[in-house]
């Protein structure tokens, strides 16, 4: 049985070279905590985070809506260029495959 202290560590990861790693890993939870309690508590935090809501969803609306107009576009000129490179070049026409 191998012992924990004969596993080579990887170079990155040792403490020399993050020094306050663990500081700085204190000091963003405390600030995401703090900016989570004045969202949720103060009345401007509830104004705010509902205004950013709004937002959010005007925008995942517009970007859905552009999503299906760049995917139609897409198909449309996909089928086009299909079209004039297989009936076009070869003198077949749509009317002859029926």
């Amino acid at each position: 049985m191998t012992d924990m202290n004969d596993t080579p560590q990887c170079p990155h990861c040792s403490s020399e070279n993050h020094p306050g790693g663990f500081t700085s890993g204190m000091l963003m939870g405390a600030i995401i905590g703090a900016a989570a309690v004045y969202v949720m508590a103060s009345p401007e935090g509830r104004k705010k985070a509902k205004k950013l809501l709004e937002e959010g969803q005007k925008l995942a609306e517009e970007l859905e809506q552009k999503t299906h107009e760049v995917k139609q576009t897409t198909v449309e000129s996909v089928a086009s260029q299909l079209k004039k490179k297989f009936f076009k070049k070869k003198g077949r026409s749509l009317s002859n495959l029926w």
